[in-house]
């Protein structure tokens, strides 16, 4: 069995990077469209507005940690084993035999991200 080989520094930063464009951009045009539509529900009241301007904000959120979520436990076990991200810089998701993680393995791994994730979607 060979030595496992880890990312370095660099290139997981580099990930990171990406892949948090990739999910924003993934993530504003419905967190737009649910806030438009919870602004246009409110009519012309402004409590009502800034009411439904927070469930609205509420749900975008949850919209977009649900996104994230799917996003790495999706493209983590794919055939390509890592994120558009990790793919542009070259980093495979394996696990401790060089295998490709399954459904199964993901949600072990998606709580170190998981700060990243909630950080993403709050900022919708």
């Amino acid at each position: 069995m060979q030595p496992m080989e880890y990312a370095e520094f660099l290139p997981r930063v580099g990930a990171t990077l990406l892949d948090g464009l990739f999910l924003v951009s993934m993530q504003c045009i419905p967190a737009f469209g649910i806030l438009a539509v919870f602004g246009i529900l409110a009519g012309g009241d402004e409590d009502a507005t800034q009411a439904a301007m927070a469930a609205g904000n509420l749900c975008s959120q949850l919209f977009g940690f649900v996104i994230g979520l799917t996003y790495d436990i999706v493209l983590e076990t794919s055939p390509k084993q890592g994120t558009w991200g990790k793919q542009i810089v070259g980093i495979k998701v394996t696990d401790l035999q060089g295998t490709r993680i399954t459904m199964g393995r993901v949600p072990g791994g998606i709580s170190p991200r998981s700060s990243r994730v909630a950080a993403s979607a709050s900022g919708t």
